[in-house]
């Protein structure tokens, strides 16, 4: 592929797989997921049951995504498939999908181009609705071209600065990537930073920096969301006591990350 540049690269083995297994599947009836020696392996008995594990990324207008892998049907047939998705809290459309019946071990690759830019793509390996059968698959290998970097991230340093806050990042201070600005409101500081278009929740860590008298102080935030892109912020003394952010005086800093996927 030309004029394009690796922005994510998965491989899925052993632990992967168990993790997918695990939280991101779907089984019912008498269906089966199992991992051994590297390989998934997925076994529907009956029409209407399923049985698959998924791979969730974010997909950006123009962005590629391209899945290898090998592949055998032990018996009936199985599927890897390509869904698209408006939000992660949305349903999903069909896009594309392979259908897997050769009994011996063959490889296998799905590409799409993201020109209609939904957003966010689920990977599915396994048997659908109207599948019967077992199918191993091994060797599995994710790739995004010109999408976002994966994991996402978002940082920076906040400052109370004489009676207002702001973000520290002048030329020579602190790093900064994706903060935008500060508020103080009564009982908190809400904080806004660039959205992290990522399939899942950020998980997101605040830090009071140790200073003057504020020594064993802490900020605790809110949970991060996967359609909002800010965060309020909490600040409790040593004690534990709730501080107000107007009340904070001398220097004080927070650090701040978030994380997502």
């Amino acid at each position: 592929m030309t004029n394009t540049a690796v922005t994510e690269y998965r491989k899925l083995g052993y632990w992967e797989i168990i993790n997918m297994i695990e939280n991101f599947s779907r089984k019912n009836g008498a269906s089966t997921l199992n991992a051994k020696d590297e390989k998934l392996i997925t076994m529907s008995k009956a029409i209407d049951e399923r049985a698959y594990v998924f791979y969730t990324t974010f997909l950006p207008r123009n962005s590629i995504i391209e899945v290898e892998f090998f592949a055998r049907a032990i018996s009936g047939k199985g599927a890897c498939g390509l869904d698209l998705y408006g939000s992660p809290i949305l349903e999903g459309e069909f896009e594309d999908s392979i259908t897997i019946t050769d009994k011996e071990w063959r490889p296998y690759r799905l590409a799409y181009t993201a020109e209609r830019g939904k957003g966010y793509a689920r990977v599915t390996f396994g048997q659908f609705k109207s599948q019967v059968g077992e199918t191993e698959f091994r060797d599995i290998i994710v790739k995004v071209y010109n999408g976002n970097p994966a994991p996402v991230q978002r940082y920076g340093l906040i400052r109370k600065n004489g009676s207002s806050w702001d973000i520290h990042s002048a030329i020579g201070e602190f790093a900064n990537d994706g903060l935008r600005y500060v508020v103080a409101e009564d009982e908190y500081i809400r904080v806004r930073f660039s959205h992290m278009r990522a399939w899942y929740r950020p998980i997101i860590n605040t830090t009071v920096y140790k200073n003057g008298n504020k020594d064993g102080w802490h900020a605790q935030p809110t949970v991060g969301s996967t359609t909002d892109n800010e965060v309020n912020i909490y600040i409790y003394d040593k004690a534990g006591n709730l501080v107000k952010p107007k009340d904070i005086t001398g220097e004080f800093y927070i650090s701040f990350y978030a994380i997502a996927t």
